[in-house]
């Protein structure tokens, strides 16, 4: 299932997404699953000690997992806690509601810097990146059921595409990040 940022925290773990290393972190045991240090090292550049720490903390907040790993069994592996999914109305307290907004700006962020980080490398891509990249955005006038069923529309068009093989022949496949957010429109 895609995931959705739906989650109410308590004020320390509000801390851990806070920081960009450690959303980099989730990131990458989200959408590639277990990794070890090194394996998450490699990915985004970071000092393996740097990133034990951070898995340190990530542990300790509940959002991440040691698990069993492939090969050396000397090396720790990790793997991403699934997050309880539900909508914003599930949460009672006024508190949870103000922590799934912190984390909602927090992972708005880590969107915007995996963004800024592609168009860094841009010119790193071929060409056939650079037409195939998606951008739109369009304001719609639509009521909170229009919007809520809008969403699952575009879900289910999602999950048929992360269901879809991952190996083709003679495709230069490539991970593809995708984001998508419905909210009312302030000018």
């Amino acid at each position: 299932m895609v995931d959705r940022i739906n989650r109410a925290t308590d004020s320390s773990t509000l801390r851990v997404y806070a920081n960009s290393e450690r959303m980099r972190i989730l990131a990458v045991l989200r959408n590639i699953g277990p990794c070890n240090v090194g394996m998450i090292s490699d990915k985004i550049g970071l000092a393996p000690g740097s990133v034990s720490y951070h898995l340190k903390r990530l542990s300790a907040a509940g959002l991440i997992t040691k698990c069993e790993g492939k090969g050396d069994k000397r090396q720790s592996w990790w793997t991403i806690t699934p997050l309880p999914l539900g909508p914003l109305e599930e949460f009672d307290d006024g508190a949870e509601v103000t922590d799934l907004l912190a984390v909602r700006r927090a992972s708005s962020q880590s969107y915007f810097a995996a963004y800024s980080r592609y168009l860094d490398k841009f010119d790193d891509y071929d060409d056939c990146w650079h037409g195939a990249e998606l951008g739109f955005d369009t304001v719609l006038h639509l009521n909170s059921d229009e919007l809520f069923r809008l969403g699952e529309e575009l879900e289910a068009v999602i999950e048929r595409w992360a269901n879809s093989p991952k190996e083709s022949e003679g495709k230069n496949k490539k991970a593809v990040a995708v984001t998508l957010r419905g909210f009312p429109w302030i000018p």
